[in-house]
């Protein structure tokens, strides 16, 4: 098998604003407060969501049963388009291969790394900063096909990442918990497991989805602090992920 080699960004060490503020941020919900700093150890994010042609090698290379292969075979390049119709689990394969086969360990992101990948350590509403897009319900529709990974790259993210508010959602790694942002301020921010690398509850009945398109039209999307979550075996036609590489 060839080396894998994903083209992949580098977010450095250090604190982010992570969250909302009700009171200033009127399209912002309320599992999205309180607004409060985080600090993460340094990781690499991929610069665009896993494509198609590298969710069939993995496939080819494994003994792995999926349930949608028919769904991908309509696109033409497989290395341009996103994989999607995966669930969580799905994806969680995926990284384990992944990981396995390059030695590197890979994951999905937790919601604080995508978070601070998607807009950068002050704060900002969207990836490319705090102006709302006058096209966001209309690039592209949900009716519409797939666009190829990486052509908005006006859109891009402070640290480069590309495809984080439109196209498609991504899976995280955290269950969802819709008070867990609330425990650092119910605990003390001075609790490292809620504002160091935090990686969420340790069980759930959902998992956590970022960005992309968003799969039910509410208000708060596509802000980088919008929350989704659905049940892990969930897959959907606009749902799919990308890897995160920890040092």
């Amino acid at each position: 098998m060839d080396k894998i080699k994903l083209d992949l960004v580098e977010v450095l060490e250090g604190t982010f604003i992570m969250g909302a503020n009700m009171d200033t941020d009127v399209e912002a919900e309320t599992d999205e407060e309180p607004e409060r700093k985080i600090w993460l150890s340094t990781y690499k994010i991929q610069r665009t969501p896993i494509t198609i042609d590298l969710w069939i090698q993995f496939l080819q290379s494994t003994t792995y049963h999926w349930s949608f292969p028919k769904e991908i075979e309509q696109e033409t390049d497989g290395k341009l388009y996103p994989i999607t119709y995966v669930t969580w689990f799905d994806a969680y394969e995926f990284t384990k291969w992944l990981s396995e086969v390059t030695g590197d360990k890979y994951a999905l992101p937790t919601e604080a790394q995508w978070e601070k990948a998607c807009r950068g350590e002050c704060g900002q509403l969207y990836p490319w900063g705090n102006e709302e897009p006058e096209d966001w319900y209309e690039f592209p529709p949900v009716s519409t096909t797939l666009l190829p990974v990486g052509v908005r790259l006006d859109r891009q993210s402070p640290y480069g990442c590309l495809d984080m508010w439109q196209n498609i959602a991504e899976w995280c790694l955290d269950w969802y918990d819709e008070e867990m942002y609330s425990y650092g301020e119910t605990y003390g921010y001075n609790d490292p497991t809620k504002t160091i690398n935090p990686t969420g509850p340790e069980i759930g009945e959902y998992k956590i989805w970022r960005g992309g398109i968003d799969l039910y039209q509410s208000s708060g999307w596509p802000r980088c602090s919008h929350r989704g979550f659905q049940k892990p075996s969930f897959c959907h036609d606009r749902l799919g992920f990308r890897m995160v590489l920890n040092l």
